[in-house]
């Protein structure tokens, strides 16, 4: 399983002060970042690779197509930092 240092896990460890995302002010999570975020343009990008491929925008992260999108862009968001 792959961990993302996002905000949210950063407060869990005690090394963010709140957990929100700095732009939405809301709770950094992955959800907000693949879906909801403007952070890096990702919701919109995901949205248009799942309409590529023909797929409903809910995020369906067992699919390989899709994997490769969601793990390059969370590898840009947090500059690479994935656990």
């Amino acid at each position: 399983m792959v961990k993302v240092n996002l905000n949210e896990r950063l407060l869990r460890m005690k090394k963010h002060e709140n957990g929100l995302c700095s732009l939405c002010k809301v709770r950094e999570n992955i959800k907000n970042l693949l879906l909801d975020c403007n952070k890096k343009n990702i919701s919109n990008i995901l949205r248009d690779a799942c309409v590529a491929y023909k797929m409903d925008f809910n995020i369906m992260l067992d699919v390989r197509c899709i994997q490769n999108t969601v793990f390059r862009l969370v590898s840009l968001i947090t500059n690479g930092k994935i656990v």
